[in-house]
């Protein structure tokens, strides 16, 4: 026969008789690229992983997911209507014929900014699309098949001769000590054989279940070989130790009436690493707010909860929930025995120490601070209490502070505001400072110019005397346990004893008006040539008996009469906070009024306290 018949001849046969193609599954790719590890099923993009999960990385996850599709397609008859999607807790999952394929997790979702369901979702919607309809439901329906269709003679031959299949997740991770559960896919039927080739596990068959059971009992990877039906696979298992874990729940406390609930979050956020414990190199942080916390009375307690992350490189991530128990724990009264006072310089102008006064462990003590920065930069204003003992010391802490304001007049009056409130109340919390340590209790960051102030309590509960430490550095910085630092702390020139004035006054109506005078006369300190002029920091607490001799009502008024320059001033009178604005000689202030009947009598309390900032001494007039 000629060249150009046979062409002729083999050209006619394939036109009346084709070559009917062998079924296939279709073509499953990965590839890399700049917006992540994309998946292909067929040229058709199905999901992209950008993020990892766990110890797996983005091509990772991708080459996971590749391989379970291209062992779930080997059989060639699942289709768009085996897809679905699962949620998995804080995941979303997409499955094929009941078979895990991929996992969107909450990391992966948020690079999109939306759920992870909905991640999850438009996965499955592409996954459907690249597959079609499957062989069965294709037939059932009428309709074409989107994949070559077999022929009837063909079909038989390939399904008698097909090969049983056996497949698992290639790489599993388990914690030290805890088990997880294999699953095995494919069309292996019978028995299930396990070996391990390492000891970092423990394998078995899962009784009734097409499973392995894999237990970590040592850190460091193994591989599990599964033999089913004459099919054999093969997984890695890694493991490895949670990077921490929650192991108690510290308690805190605070004082008070009624504890209010910045102070509650505020001293459960400062307790609640406490109780975690963490492996070596592994670091851990509060990951969210605060849940449970509110307000709590006397002898009332709460739970606070935190969600905390712990992570370690070559450790197991845990997000888990550390708590924190705070009672409102009750403290008798007691009057502050010693005055600290800090406003020598008050003006900064060179880093360094400003102060360091003995906070006895024999009677609460009251601080003062007030400082203005003129340093021409900034730096970090910062109180550290110190432990120079061997035993642990409890102390109850009252805290009023305010600013960095660039009025010095406005931080003092808004700091005596709020210690008149809180001590008023007894609102504080207790604190425990470890043997010869320190716990920094205020720190500010002051801005040439700005001014900080404060009146703080400090009352040891529990141990010995302490010292606090007022300085101003670069940052913030522990301070020294130097061998002297008792010593120098009991030395201290502005330490004031007794800083609190009772005093009794009288008016009637249509007598001489009643001059109460606070800073006027100056408090002695411990070196009797020492005086605090204006009385700064010393609480006042007058009691004034009101009466009305006369036939006829009158209005009796309490006013705020400034005497050295401008001035403002704080006051409970009756157990009500008033505040006088900013006056000058001589301007006065009417802070409180109340009529008396004919003949009545009664009696006004009024607590105040000169503050940092303002020019005293004042004087207050009871009049009519």
């Amino acid at each position: 026969m000629r060249r150009g018949q046979a062409v002729f001849l083999s050209l006619l046969a394939a036109l009346f008789f084709p070559v009917v193609p062998a079924a296939a599954a279709p073509a499953v790719k990965v590839q890399p690229s700049k917006t992540g590890v994309k998946l292909y099923v067929g040229g058709q993009l199905i999901a992209a992983f950008r993020t990892p999960n766990g110890s797996l990385s983005p091509e990772g996850r991708a080459n996971l997911a590749a391989e379970r599709l291209r062992t779930l397609l080997l059989g060639d008859d699942l289709g768009r209507e085996a897809v679905e999607v699962r949620d998995r807790g804080e995941n979303s999952a997409v499955y094929l014929g009941g078979m895990l394929l991929m996992i969107a997790t909450p990391e992966e979702a948020k690079e999109r900014k939306e759920k992870p369901r909905a991640t999850a979702e438009r996965w499955a919607v592409n996954l459907k699309a690249a597959l079609g309809p499957g062989k069965k439901v294709a037939a059932k329906n009428g309709e074409k098949a989107t994949r070559p269709a077999k022929s009837a003679k063909t079909t038989p031959a390939r399904k008698s001769s097909r090969k049983a299949t056996l497949a698992a997740d290639p790489a599993v991770t388990v914690p030290l000590e805890e088990t997880r559960e294999v699953v095995l896919r494919g069309t292996a039927e019978g028995p299930i054989t396990v070996r391990t080739e390492g000891d970092a596990v423990l394998a078995q068959p899962v009784e009734g279940k097409a499973a392995v059971e894999v237990r970590g009992v040592s850190v460091g990877s193994a591989v599990v070989r599964v033999v089913r039906g004459g099919v054999e696979t093969g997984f890695t298992v890694t493991v490895k130790k949670y990077a921490g874990r929650v192991s108690s729940v510290p308690e805190a406390s605070v004082t008070g009436s009624v504890a209010p609930v910045s102070l509650v979050r505020k001293v459960a956020a400062e307790r609640a690493l406490e109780g975690v414990e963490r492996q070596p190199g592994a670091s851990v942080k509060i990951s969210g707010p605060a849940e449970g916390a509110r307000a709590i009375g006397r002898g009332d307690s709460v739970e606070v909860s935190y969600p905390v992350t712990i992570s370690g490189e070559g450790l197991l991530t845990n997000k888990t929930t550390a708590r924190v128990r705070v009672a409102n724990i009750v403290l008798p009264r007691q009057e502050a025995g010693t005055l600290l006072y800090s406003n020598d310089p008050e003006s900064v102008r060179e880093y360094g120490t400003l102060y360091e006064g003995l906070v006895d462990h024999r009677a609460p003590v009251r601080l003062l601070f007030h400082h203005q920065n003129r340093m021409g930069r900034a730096f970090t204003f910062q109180i550290h209490l110190t432990n120079p003992d061997d035993a642990p010391v409890d102390v109850q802490v009252i805290e009023a502070d305010a600013g960095p304001f660039i009025d010095p007049l406005q931080a003092g009056h808004r700091a005596a505001q709020r210690y008149l409130s809180a001590v008023a109340e007894d609102v504080g919390y207790v604190t425990r400072i470890p043997a010869r340590s320190s716990r920094l209790v205020y720190v500010a960051r002051m801005p040439h110019l700005d001014t900080v102030s404060g009146i703080y309590n400090f009352r040891v509960v529990s141990g010995g005397s302490l010292v606090a430490q007022i300085r101003a550095l670069t940052e913030i910085s522990a301070p020294e346990l130097r061998e002297d630092l008792v010593e120098v702390a009991s030395s201290e020139p502005h330490t004031y004893p007794a800083p609190t004035k009772d005093l009794e006054y009288k008016y009637a109506v249509g007598d001489r008006w009643t001059f109460v005078h606070m800073g006027r006369q100056a408090i002695t300190g411990r070196r009797v040539n020492r005086k605090l002029f204006g009385n700064y920091g010393v609480m006042y607490d007058i009691n004034v008996d009101l009466s009305n001799p006369t036939d006829e009502e009158k209005t009796v008024r309490i006013v705020l009469a400034p005497e050295a320059g401008w001035a403002r001033g704080a006051f409970l009178i009756d157990g009500k906070l008033i505040e006088a604005p900013q006056v000058a000689p001589p301007s006065e202030a009417v802070l409180w009024s109340v009529k008396l009947a004919p003949q009545q009598r009664r009696k006004v309390r009024i607590q105040g306290i000169p503050a940092g900032g303002s020019a005293y001494p004042v004087s207050l007039v009871v009049r009519s």
